[in-house]
């Protein structure tokens, strides 16, 4: 089965940012924490991939970009969108650190 992401909510997902994330997903699963920011070399997009607190298959992404304003003043945006995975394992359970 071919994985997939679809938007659940939030304005727009290009198919180079459902790609990356489904890639950061699978790069997760060798991780020890998910709190960190994912992106490819030399791309103005970053990810940070949260497995959703109440519904399986979901996940709450968090996107920063950074881009030059017409000014020429560097900028940067953040935006959160929530998407729908399937043909992907979840993700294991990580405990709360206190």
């Amino acid at each position: 089965m071919t994985a997939r992401v679809s938007l659940v909510k939030g304005l727009h997902l290009t198919a180079s940012d459902k790609r990356n994330i489904r890639d950061g997903i699978e790069y997760l699963r060798t991780q020890s924490d998910y709190e960190i920011w994912l992106g490819r070399p030399k791309s103005r997009k970053k990810y940070q991939i949260t497995p959703h607190p109440e519904t399986e298959g979901h996940f709450c992404i968090l996107m920063r970009e950074v881009y030059t304003a017409d000014c020429g003043e560097r900028r940067e945006r953040t935006y959160g969108v929530t998407v729908a995975v399937s043909g992907i394992d979840p993700l294991p359970h990580i405990e709360c650190r206190a």
